[in-house]
């Protein structure tokens, strides 16, 4: 799963809990920002998809701007006819945003570039078909967060999100006479998520935190924010999560922990579920060190 607008919403708000909740005195804000972080998305039945990112931020007061770049892979069953094909991705993105102790506004434009792994098939009579294919991506988005306290140790954070996207894929189709073919799609769609989450600082100067959080998601193309097949819960066929055009909307909900382990470092930790996602359920977990200087 592509890291959409409700992603960024979501580590805006929770990642950042223990610098929120800590008081101006007791925090000084460094010039500079590296952050290390990977994670995987899955889809049960072996369908995983594993990331890595790292990025480099710079502060200017309140203000930021950040260079990054992730990569995802893919970890699974080779497809059948009418999936899509697995791609592993490169991406760039380019983020500026404002940030104070309750206000946050985060946006970012990206680039990327899609690597079709090589699929062989086995066709009628046991001709296999092999083929590759490359494609490329490009989204933009924003998400803002606004965070108040509610009284002791505990925070609210509720959220807004939206992302427009563009992506470029590869599916499988049975051609007459039992052959199989290919066709490269270009897929675009909005997805916007709105939610809200609750922290609790932790140590003796509220630089720890746990939180949770819910949020609800909708976008008009599945096939822009989603690159994995799911099967049929009534007849077991394999069917493209990403159907061209089709919209769908679901909740997601999780967990996060932020730890400062000094006063330059940071360890975040996420864990997060989909209820209502069509064609099956996925999970995330991913974990960032920070390193402020």
């Amino acid at each position: 799963m592509r890291l959409t607008a409700t992603s960024a919403a979501i580590m805006a708000a929770l990642c950042p809990a223990s610098a929120y909740a800590q008081d101006d005195g007791d925090f000084e804000q460094k010039d500079w920002r590296i952050t290390i972080g990977g994670g995987v998305a899955s889809f049960g039945e072996n369908r995983d998809q594993p990331y890595g990112s790292v990025s480099l931020r710079r502060n200017f007061d309140n203000f930021y701007v950040s260079l990054g770049g992730a990569v995802a892979g893919y970890d699974g069953r080779d497809p059948a006819a009418g999936d899509t094909v697995p791609a592993s991705t490169q991406q760039l993105t380019l983020g500026a945003g404002y940030e104070s102790n309750a206000l946050a506004l985060d946006t970012y434009v990206s680039i990327g570039d899609r690597d079709f792994e090589e699929i062989a098939i086995t066709g009628p009579g046991g001709t296999p078909l092999t083929f590759n294919a490359d494609g490329g991506s490009w989204s933009l988005g924003a998400a803002l967060t606004y965070q108040f306290a509610l009284g002791g140790r505990w925070y609210a954070a509720p959220f807004a999100a939206i992302d427009y996207s563009e992506i470029s894929t590869a599916q499988i189709l049975a051609a007459p006479g039992g052959q199989f073919v290919t066709r490269d799609i270009d897929e675009d769609g909005v997805t916007a998520s709105t939610g809200a989450t609750i922290q609790y600082a932790l140590g003796e100067k509220s630089q720890h935190s746990i939180g949770v959080y819910g949020a609800f998601v909708a976008t008009s193309n599945t096939a822009s924010t989603t690159r994995i097949v799911g099967t049929d819960t009534a007849t077991g066929a394999p069917q493209r999560l990403d159907g061209a055009s089709d919209g769908d909307s679901w909740f997601e909900y999780g967990a996060s922990a932020s730890f400062a382990l000094s006063d330059a470092i940071v360890l975040d930790l996420w864990l997060s579920r989909t209820a209502g996602l069509s064609f099956g359920e996925a999970t995330s977990a991913a974990v960032s060190l920070s390193f402020d200087f």
